[in-house]
C-alpha cells in the first residue's frame, strides 16, 4: 500500500492521531502506577513490606512502542517542514527514560523487600519515582490539548493546506502489507470520514466529555477513590478484626522524664500510650507488639515502641516487657491474651525533643490490598492527641512529726498514700514475725529474726521505716500489680545534710518478704551523722517532702 503525502495525512489526522497518543499513554500510567504505588505501601508500611514485586509485561512495552513510533514520525515530518520539535523531543527523552527507570525496578524492589537499603536511600528512590511519575500527566495535558485544536497556531498549518492544494507536497511513503485491497481501504476511509465528522459536528460536547473522563481517571489513578484504611479517634473501641481483639486507648502523654522526675536523654522526648487489649474470640490470639508503630504525620515517620524504656514510665502502668511471651518463627515479641481477661500496658515511643509539637497517629499494620492493579496499604489508624506534660515542678513540704501522712491523690497514683510514723538506722534490724505451725495450725507472732548491712557493710547501712504505703488498685500502677517494694525503688529518694554539706542518693528496698508494718531500706553510712534527713517522693513534676529529722530536733 502506498500512503501518499504524508504530511497531508499527519495535518488532515493531527488531532485523531493525538487522541491516539493520549490514550497509549493513558495504558502506560495505569502500568507504571502499580510501581509507584508499590514504593508508597513500602514507605507507608514502615518501610517494610510482604507484598509480591510487580514486574514489567508486554502491556507495558506495546503502548510506550507505539508512542515511540507515533512521535518519531511527527518529529521527521515536523523538521522537513521546519516546524518546532521541541515538545516532541522531550516526550520521546522522557519515554526513554521512563522505560529504562521501570527496566531497573525489579532489582530496586528486590532490594526493598530484602532489606538490604536504608530508609534515606528508600526515600531517594520513592522520590525519584514521584519525579520520573508525574510528567507522565503533563504528556497526557499536552496530547489532550492537541487533540482539541489548541495551541496549533504555531505550526501555520492553514499555509500548509494552500500550498498542498498546489500540490506541492508530493512526498509518498511506501509500506508493505498483505491485505492491500480497495474495499478494506475504503471502509476505512469511511469510518475514519464519519468519526471526524461526528467529532466535528459535536466537538464541544465531545471535549467536554474528554475531559471528564480524564479526570476521572487521574482521580481513579491516585488512589482517592479508595482507602483499606480504617481510622478512629483517640476515644474509640477500636477493633482488630483480624486477631479478634479490641483496643481502648487512655490519654496518651509526651515526658521527657521518667516516673521519678529525672530527665532521660538530654535530646530526647517520649510518647508514652496506655493500651487496654481484650480478646473477642473464642481463640486466644498472638499480638505483636511490633505491629502498633507511631507515626509522625509531619515528618512522615514510623517509630517502633521502645522496649528497653519502658519500666521508666511505671506510674502509667507496667510495661509490656513484664507480660509472659511467645516469640513466633518471624521477627517481633508477642503476648498472650486469654478470652475475657483484658490487660492494660504501656508502650513508650523515643522521639527527638523538637518533635513534641508535631502530629501522631498510632498505626497497626495489616499489610495491603491490590485493587485494579494498584497497591494499597491495610491499616487501622488511631489519632492521637497527646498531652504534653509540664515540666514545671510542684513541690509539698510536711513534717513527720506534725503530719506523717503523704497524700498522693494530685498526681497519676491517684489515692496512694504513704504514712511513716519514725525510724530508726542500724547496721541489724531485729523485727517480730508471725508463722502458723504446720502441725497444730496456730499463728505465733512472737517470733524474732534479723536482717543486717553484712553484704554491703563498708558503704551502706540500714533505714527502718515504720509505717504503710498504700497504693490505689485503680491507679495504672496499682493495675500492674506494682508493689511497695516497686515503689520505693521507682519514686523515694533520701535526702541529708552532714557537715554543712547536702546529699542526697535513691533509696533501695531491703525488705525481708517475713516483715509486715514496716520497710527496711539501704542508705549510705555517713547518714548516722546527719544533722537532718529527708524523705522525697517524686512523681514526676510533683515532688513531696517529708522531714523525718531537722537541724533543730539534732540540736535538742
Amino acid at each position: 500500500m502506498i500512503l501518499r503525502k504524508p504530511y497531508a495525512f499527519l495535518i488532515k489526522h493531527f488531532k485523531i492521531i493525538h487522541v491516539v497518543l493520549l490514550l497509549l499513554n493513558a495504558i502506560v500510567i495505569y502500568q507504571v502506577t502499580a510501581l509507584v504505588s508499590f514504593i508508597n505501601l513500602y514507605i507507608q508500611n514502615g518501610y517494610s513490606t510482604s507484598a509480591d514485586i510487580p514486574t514489567i509485561s508486554i502491556e507495558f512495552f506495546i503502548p510506550v512502542i507505539g508512542i515511540y513510533i507515533i512521535t518519531i514520525l511527527i518529529i521527521s515530518l515536523f523538521k522537513n517542514k521546519q516546524k518546532p520539535t521541541t515538545d516532541y523531543a522531550l516526550t520521546l527523552l522522557y519515554y526513554t527514560v521512563l522505560t529504562i527507570m521501570c527496566i531497573l525496578s525489579k532489582t530496586v524492589f528486590t532490594q526493598l523487600v530484602e532489606n538490604t537499603v536504608n530508609i534515606t536511600t528508600a526515600r531517594i528512590y520513592h522520590d525519584v519515582a514521584i519525579i520520573v511519575f508525574i510528567p507522565q500527566f503533563l504528556c497526557s495535558i499536552l496530547y489532550l490539548i492537541r487533540a482539541l485544536g489548541l495551541n496549533v497556531r504555531q505550526y501555520q498549518f492553514e499555509k500548509d493546506i494552500r500550498e498542498l492544494a498546489q500540490d506541492s507536497d508530493n512526498e509518498e511513503i511506501e509500506v508493505s502489507i498483505n491485505f492491500d485491497t480497495y474495499k478494506q481501504k475504503r471502509n476505512i476511509r469511511r469510518v475514519l470520514y464519519e468519526l471526524w465528522y461526528y467529532y466535528k459536528e459535536n466537538k464541544l460536547f465531545i471535549s467536554v466529555i474528554l475531559l471528564a473522563a480524564l479526570g476521572g481517571f487521574i482521580f481513579y489513578l491516585t488512589g482517592l477513590n479508595k482507602s483499606f484504611i480504617t481510622n478512629y479517634k483517640q476515644t474509640d473501641t477500636v477493633i482488630y478484626r483480624n486477631k479478634g481483639i479490641v483496643f481502648n486507648f487512655e490519654q496518651p502523654v509526651i515526658t521527657d522524664v521518667d516516673c521519678g522526675g529525672n530527665i532521660i536523654k538530654d535530646d530526647k522526648s517520649y510518647v508514652v500510650l496506655e493500651v487496654y487489649i481484650k480478646e473477642t474470640s473464642n481463640i486466644a490470639k498472638n499480638f505483636k507488639f511490633s505491629e502498633l508503630k507511631l507515626f509522625d504525620k509531619t515528618d512522615y515517620t514510623y517509630i517502633n515502641p521502645s522496649k528497653d524504656i519502658s519500666s521508666k514510665f511505671l506510674d502509667f502502668g507496667k510495661p509490656f516487657t513484664n507480660y509472659l511471651y511467645q516469640k513466633p518463627p518471624e521477627n517481633g515479641t508477642s503476648m498472650m491474651i486469654d478470652k475475657d481477661t483484658g490487660r492494660s500496658f504501656i508502650l513508650a515511643y523515643e522521639i527527638d525533643k523538637d518533635s513534641v509539637k508535631h502530629n501522631f497517629e498510632a498505626r497497626i499494620q495489616q499489610g495491603y490490598e491490590i485493587y485494579r492493579g494498584i497497591y494499597y496499604p491495610k491499616a487501622i489508624v488511631v489519632d492521637l492527641d497527646p498531652l504534653i506534660l509540664s515540666a514545671t515542678t510542684s513541690i509539698s513540704s510536711q513534717d513527720m512529726s506534725t503530719n506523717p501522712v503523704i497524700d498522693l491523690s494530685p498526681t497519676i497514683l491517684k489515692n496512694s498514700k504513704i504514712e511513716i510514723k519514725g525510724y530508726e538506722i542500724k547496721d541489724a534490724i531485729d523485727y517480730k514475725f508471725c508463722k502458723i505451725d504446720s502441725q497444730t495450725g496456730e499463728k505465733n507472732c512472737e517470733l524474732m529474726d534479723e536482717v543486717t548491712n553484712t553484704e554491703f557493710y563498708s558503704t551502706e547501712t540500714l533505714m527502718k521505716l515504720n509505717g504503710k504505703i498504700t497504693i490505689d488498685p485503680k491507679s495504672p500502677f496499682g493495675k500492674a500489680n506494682n508493689t511497695a517494694k516497686t515503689f520505693i525503688n521507682s519514686f523515694m529518694t533520701i535526702e541529708y545534710e552532714v557537715g554543712g554539706q547536702k546529699y542526697t542518693t535513691k533509696l533501695k528496698d531491703y525488705t525481708p518478704d517475713n516483715l509486715t508494718g514496716s520497710y527496711v531500706v539501704r542508705v549510705p553510712k555517713r547518714i548516722k551523722n546527719a544533722t537532718s534527713i529527708k524523705i522525697i517522693t517524686t512523681i514526676r513534676f510533683q515532688k513531696y517532702e517529708l522531714t523525718l529529722l531537722s537541724t533543730k530536733e539534732k540540736k535538742k
